[in-house]
């Protein structure tokens, strides 16, 4: 996910800005930490709209927009 915001165990928001799946890769060298973050495309408002004929319309946004501190797009 993207982006989400939730109340436990408190309330906080996440979000990466980018509808693409994100993670990162730790790795610890002779020189010290190394990080490297990756964004992988994908079809987010496929993702979107199964999220929304769920009910889901705030997972909908976050899949979208990467963002939890925007109101929810309105379905294309």
């Amino acid at each position: 996910m993207p982006a989400y915001d939730d109340d436990l165990p408190f309330p906080h928001r996440m979000q990466n800005h980018s509808p693409d799946a994100s993670y990162a890769i730790v790795e610890r060298g002779p020189r010290g930490w190394k990080v490297e973050h990756m964004r992988v495309p994908y079809d987010f408002d496929a993702a979107a709209r199964i999220a929304e004929s769920r009910g889901r319309s705030d997972w909908a946004g976050w899949l979208r927009t990467g963002r939890a501190d925007l109101p929810a797009p309105s379905p294309r």
